[in-house]
């Protein structure tokens, strides 16, 4: 899929595809960059006493107030996986961030979907690469 512009605001460009983390085949994981000159950002979190592992990497990634991009991935929430879970996120941060050209700590993460699962990486970073490619 090619990236398009986001029709409700100049400056950011926009990919999905189907990474095969839903077993309904629909398209599960999407990117938001921002072009630019300005990467202001401010985000608003759970207040749940329990917090997945894809906020507590945004909300680092967005504490300087400034993001490149979002990725996110329907599915599996990447919540309650400990270790693995920050990893797994970390992860798909670092590879968009390579994929764009910026840094990691300039990317959030947004997971949703079922909880306590392990991501299955090897397709988010299928999905990663070809939306990237976009």
């Amino acid at each position: 899929m090619t990236l398009q512009g986001v029709t409700a605001a100049q400056g950011f460009l926009a990919s999905a595809t189907t990474a095969g983390i839903k077993p309904s085949g629909k398209p599960d994981m999407a990117l938001v960059v921002n072009e630019g000159p300005s990467f202001a950002a401010a985000a608003v979190f759970t207040r749940n006493r329990v917090v997945a592992s894809p906020v507590k990497h945004s909300r680092l990634a967005v504490a300087d107030g400034q993001l490149k991009a979002v990725v996110y991935n329907s599915g599996n929430a990447n919540a309650c996986n400990g270790r693995q879970g920050d990893a797994d996120a970390q992860a798909m941060a670092e590879a968009t961030a390579q994929g764009i050209g910026a840094e990691t700590q300039d990317v959030a993460v947004c997971s949703t979907g079922l909880i306590g699962e392990v991501l299955p990486m090897q397709n988010v970073h299928t999905g990663i690469a070809a939306l990237g490619q976009a």
